[in-house]
């Protein structure tokens, strides 16, 4: 029986700034990673800055657009502890 061939997954790296206390934003953003099926590829407690990876579809969801390399407005709601979101790059997985 041949195997099923893996599909491809589109994933917009993004790096994300939080709002201090970060240590809670970071909190939060896990939360967030967690529950809408993300990946977190880097976070420090003590800075502000944070890279996910939003598969293509939860992107399109959450920001009505492709990812596209540049710069994001804050999502609704997240605005109590995101700052800031920068597209850095497309991948394929």
């Amino acid at each position: 029986m041949p195997k099923k061939k893996k599909k491809n997954v589109i994933e917009a790296v993004v790096d994300v700034y939080l709002k201090y206390p970060y240590s809670s934003s970071a909190e939060i953003l896990i939360e967030m990673v967690l529950k809408w099926g993300m990946r977190l590829i880097a976070l420090n407690t003590d800075s502000e800055k944070a890279t996910i990876g939003i598969p293509h579809n939860k992107f399109k969801v959450i920001f009505g657009v492709n990812p596209k390399i540049g710069e994001y407005k804050v999502p609704q709601g997240t605005e109590h502890f995101l700052v800031k979101l920068i597209v850095t790059n497309i991948q394929v997985l």
